[in-house]
């Protein structure tokens, strides 16, 4: 499953987010922690029209940035109909630069997940998507879930699907779906608002609420 739609969030929705985004005080802190692998173009802040940038924000990120939970609140009803048994648990910002890329990967199983581009340009890089459509393709990508075995694994997606970029385009797959970004080539930043939406754990079952 791999949908794409179009939302109409304002510019100034978007720019209070691109914002957040570049706030050290949002940027990832676990540098140990191995799903900040995500965009590898650059392992250390760089330098970006006189600004120090370093690439992602933290996992939470809709939980401090009013403008990612709003736009984070639209993409779940906009995929999600029976609301009560799923929520978001997962947001984080990311701009690319020049030279930045991520590595093939997944979100793991059992959620939905998205991409929501903030600021981009049609010539930005994109998003390459390969779903599995076999049990034996699906085992073929069984060691992509794990998250040790998926540090450095690069993977050439010849016959991927490939999302062009469009600011407000919102594209949105199972988890489980294999997708990389190759190198962003642009001069000017590649910025993107991402999360997972999953079966809410804490809901009680029928016997516990009856």
């Amino acid at each position: 499953m791999i949908k794409t739609e179009k939302l109409n969030i304002s510019s100034e929705i978007r720019a209070s987010a691109i914002e957040g985004i570049h706030d050290p005080e949002m940027w990832l802190k676990e540098e140990s922690d191995q799903r900040s692998n995500l965009v590898v173009g650059r392992n250390k802040p760089g330098n970006y029209n006189g600004r120090t940038t370093h690439g992602r924000t933290h996992w939470s990120f809709h939980e401090d940035n009013d403008a990612a939970r709003t736009i984070s609140d639209i993409i779940f009803s906009t995929i999600i109909c029976n609301k009560q048994e799923w929520t978001t648990d997962q947001v984080w910002g990311a701009a690319y630069n020049k030279g930045d890329y991520a590595q093939t990967h997944t979100h793991g199983k059992n959620r939905i997940s998205w991409v929501y581009y903030l600021s981009c340009c049609n010539n930005c890089a994109p998003l390459l998507l390969e779903e599995a459509e076999s049990e034996e393709a699906s085992a073929h990508y069984d060691h992509l879930y794990d998250e040790k075995a998926l540090m450095g694994y690069t993977r050439n997606l010849c016959h991927a699907k490939e999302i062009i970029p469009e600011t407000n385009l919102l594209v949105y797959f199972n988890s489980e779906v294999v997708h990389e970004v190759p190198e962003h080539k642009c001069n000017h930043e590649r910025i993107i608002l991402a999360g997972n939406v999953s079966k809410d754990s804490k809901m009680m079952s029928w016997e516990e609420a009856y």
